[in-house]
C-alpha cells in the first residue's frame, strides 16, 4: 500500500475531506499532520506535525510581515521525506485513479522549464534533501515573496548531481493555475475530460479558491468535470449543497478581471472602466 501525507492547520472543509478520502477509497496509505487533531473520516490517519517538525518553525517565515504557512509546508514536506517514506499531497490534490501502475520512487513532476510541482511530490536522495533543506531554512526570519521557495528543488538536484527522471505535468496536475475554473464549469467537462484521461491526480488549487471567494463546504456545479469526479467516488455527500454554474461563473470572471487589472495596471483599468460607466449613465438619461 503506497503512503501518502499532507500537512494542514486549520478547518478543513468538505473540499480537503473528499481530496483526501479519495486516496483512502483506492487504498492509499493517508496520513494527516497538523498541530490540532481535527476531526477526520475514517480511513484518514491522523499524527501531530511536531512529530515531523517543531512548531517553532512556524512564525519563522514571514511574508509582507505575517508568518507564510505555505513556506513552513515547504520545509514540512522536505523534513517528511527525510523521516518517512511518505509521498507528499496537498489536502487539494484528488486523486483520479487513472492509472493501474504505482507512482514512481521518486515523484517530481516538471512544470515550465525550470519548476518542480510541489503539490505531489516525494525525494528519496539524502544529498539533495539535505540541501533542499539547507536552502529553504535561509529563508527564515526574512520578510520574502510568496513562493519564495519555488526554486529551491532543482537548486537542491543540482547541487546533488542528481539527474532523476521527470514526470510530465499532464500526468498529475493536468490543468494549470490560470485555468482552475475549467474543472468547476459545465462547459469545459469534454476538455478536462480529455486531457486529463491519462492523469493521476488533479490539483484543485485552493490558494485561488480561497481568494475568489469560494465555499469549498458546497459542491461544484452539476455538469462540471469536478462533480462528475466527486459523484463517481461517492464522495457528494460531504457537501452542503451544489453551486449554480453562473455562480461560479461570475467567480470567475470576477477574479479574471482584477487579474487583468494588475496586470495592466490602475491607469488602464480606470480607462477602461470610465467610458463603460460613462455609457451606462447615458443609457439610464435616455430611459
Amino acid at each position: 500500500m503506497m503512503e501518502v501525507a499532507t500537512f494542514w492547520e486549520g478547518p478543513v472543509s468538505a473540499l480537503e475531506k473528499a481530496c483526501l478520502l479519495s486516496f483512502v477509497n483506492q487504498g492509499y496509505d493517508v496520513t494527516f499532520y497538523s498541530f490540532s487533531e481535527p476531526t477526520l473520516d475514517t480511513g484518514i490517519k491522523w499524527r501531530s506535525a511536531a512529530d515531523i517538525l517543531e512548531r517553532d518553525y512556524l512564525p519563522r517565515f514571514i511574508t509582507n510581515g505575517k508568518p507564510n504557512i505555505a513556506h513552513f509546508a515547504d520545509l514540512f514536506r522536505l523534513v517528511l521525506f527525510q523521516k518517512t517514506n511518505a509521498a507528499w499531497i496537498d489536502c487539494d490534490v484528488i486523486s483520479l485513479g487513472k492509472h493501474s501502475s504505482p507512482w514512481p520512487a521518486q515523484v517530481l513532476v516538471k512544470e515550465g522549464n525550470e519548476h518542480i510541482i510541489n503539490c505531489v511530490l516525494r525525494i528519496n536522495d539524502a544529498k539533495t534533501l539535505d540541501e533542499a533543506v539547507r536552502l529553504t531554512k535561509e529563508f527564515m526570519d526574512r520578510d520574502v515573496p510568496w513562493a519564495a521557495t519555488q526554486y529551491v528543488i532543482p537548486k537542491a538536484l543540482a547541487f546533488s548531481g542528481q539527474r532523476p527522471a521527470l514526470s510530465p505535468a499532464s500526468e498529475f496536475s493536468p490543468l494549470g493555475a490560470d485555468e482552475w475554473a475549467k474543472f468547476l464549469l459545465p462547459e469545459h467537462y469534454d476538455e478536462c475530460t480529455e486531457r486529463a484521461a491519462n492523469a493521476r491526480t488533479l490539483h484543485l488549487f485552493n490558494n485561488i479558491l480561497q481568494k475568489v471567494g469560494y465555499h469549498k463546504d458546497v459542491a461544484p456545479p452539476e455538469g462540471s468535470y469536478l462533480h462528475t469526479v466527486l459523484q463517481d467516488q461517492g464522495l457528494l455527500g460531504l457537501f452542503t449543497g451544489i453551486y449554480p454554474a453562473d455562480t461560479v461563473r461570475n467567480l470567475a470572471e470576477g477574479w479574471a478581471l482584477r487579474f487583468s487589472a494588475r496586470q495592466a495596471g490602475f491607469g488602464a483599468l480606470v480607462r477602461e472602466l470610465v467610458p463603460s460607466f460613462r455609457r451606462t449613465l447615458a443609457r439610464r438619461s435616455i430611459r
